[in-house]
């Protein structure tokens, strides 16, 4: 369910999944292919990036357009506000400022650049580059981290939980 608005302990999060596979640059390969175990070793001997579809990779990764506009009309509703912004991925304008462009932008992370530009947010939380950075004054890439919110502080004080 892309693009809800949640309420939680008085808290509004706004949530979208999704994101482009990077690591697709080799192919997407078919599971009934009667040839894949053999694709399958040829690719790992050279270390492609490859993924099989239905099995570690789905079409439906990346949102329809429904889905965004699903997302646009709940924080309209919300009067573009919300306290936490959890997804996968990030904003392609964060991505730009903070990573230099480390992945290419797409229409998912153009629109996470048009909700960071229109949304007053307390924090966006996304984990698709599987690192645990800070890359903004109010964006956290979180891998294996794990953040615990309190309500100490009316705006989230954020106490980080390393493992």
């Amino acid at each position: 369910m892309r693009g809800q608005i949640y309420d939680i302990a008085g808290k509004r999060f706004f949530t979208f999944g999704g994101a482009k596979s990077h690591d697709i640059g080799d192919g997407i390969l078919e599971k009934d292919d009667p040839q894949l175990a053999g694709k399958i070793r040829r690719l790992k001997k050279r270390h492609a990036a490859f993924r099989i579809k239905h099995v570690s990779w789905w079409e439906e990764e990346m949102p329809s357009e429904a889905e965004m506009e699903e997302g646009r009309k709940n924080l309209e509703a919300a009067g573009w506000e919300v306290d936490l912004i959890i997804t996968h991925c990030c904003a392609a304008s964060l991505m730009e400022e903070a990573a230099g462009g480390l992945c290419g932008s797409d229409w998912l992370t153009e629109f996470f650049s048009e909700i960071r530009a229109k949304c007053s947010y307390g924090h966006w939380y996304f984990g698709h580059y599987h690192v645990d950075e800070e890359w903004g004054e109010k964006e956290t890439c979180l891998y294996q981290n794990i953040v615990e919110l309190t309500d100490q502080d009316p705006l989230f004080f954020l106490d980080f939980i390393y493992e």
